[in-house]
Parts: C-alpha cells; structure tokens; sequence
C-alpha cells in the first residue's frame, strides 16, 4: 500500500501543467501506479486557502490493482478551482478521485470543507471510473457555493455496470 500525504499550510498553490507533457500538472496527488498492487493513500490538506489555476490537480487515483484513497480537503476561508491548461486546454484545474482505464479498484472519497467553493473557467470538482471499479461519492459543505463558465461537479462511470459516487453538498445559501 503506498502511504499517506499530509499538508498543513496557510496557503496552498498549484498553478499550470509541464509545458513538454500536459499529463502532468503541477499539484499533489497519491496514486497506485501501473504493475503495482495495493491501495493508494489517502491525501489529506487543511489549509487556509486553495488555488488551483491553469491545470492544477489535487487527486487520488489507481492506474492499477488497488482502490484509489480518500481525497480530504479542509480549507477555512476559499477552495478555488480556475482555468484549464494554457498549453493546449485539455487538462482542467480539478480535485478528482478516478479508477483509470484498466485499473481495478474503486475511486476513493472526495471530501471538501470550507467557507467558499468557487469553481470557474472549466473547473472540475469530480469522481470518476474509467476501469473496473465504482466511482468515489463527493461531499461538500461550504458557506456559499459558486460555479461559472464551463465548472463542474460530476460522479461518472464509463464502466459497464459499476456505480458513479454519490454526491451530497450541503451549504448555507
């Protein structure tokens, strides 16, 4: 089983993708790689503040025989999620927990924390199975909620007969 990844800090950046290779944006991430087996561990991340613009990921994930981990985000004023990759506009800035295309395992847990949640430009708050495995549930409480231009909050499957996450957001407006 791969371990845990832990971060407090006041505030948390994760800004743009690798200009040569798009499938690796700047961000922090937990993951059972190919040819490996076990569980991936969970991220954990209390902060006052998370950007994350132009690509930047937070993510659990399974590339191959293991479930994904949890992914926890506690943010006390703001959550941002903004843009897509400058480069070539394929990668969305995200919080996402997936199964990748062949993986077997489940998604892990989308947790999310805070005041405000703002998602704009493309920004993807997300659970998803491409391989075989269920989807991860998403739970959001935030003071206010806000998504514009193109933002999402979505549980998929892509997988025949395995379960999409549940989604549950609970805010104040």
């Amino acid at each position: 089983d791969a371990g845990n990844l832990a971060v407090q800090a006041q505030s948390v950046e994760a800004i743009g993708v690798n200009p040569f290779d798009t499938r690796f944006p700047s961000g922090l991430t937990t993951s059972v790689l190919p040819e490996a087996t076990g569980d991936g561990g969970d991220l954990i991340l209390e902060t006052d503040r998370l950007h994350l613009v132009d690509g930047g990921r937070l993510s659990t994930s399974t590339f191959s025989a293991g479930d994904a981990g949890d992914l926890t985000v506690q943010a006390q004023s703001l959550v941002e999620v903004v843009g897509v990759d400058p480069v070539n506009g394929a990668t969305p800035s995200s919080l996402l927990a997936r199964v990748s295309q062949g993986a077997v395992g489940d998604a892990g847990i989308l947790t999310i924390t805070t005041d405000r949640l703002q998602l704009a430009h493309g920004g993807v708050v997300g659970t998803q199975t491409l391989g075989n495995g269920d989807g991860g549930s998403i739970r959001i409480a935030a003071e206010s909620l806000s998504l514009s231009d193109r933002s999402g909050i979505t549980s998929s499957s892509q997988s025949n007969g395995r379960a999409a996450g549940d989604i549950k957001i609970t805010t104040d407006e």
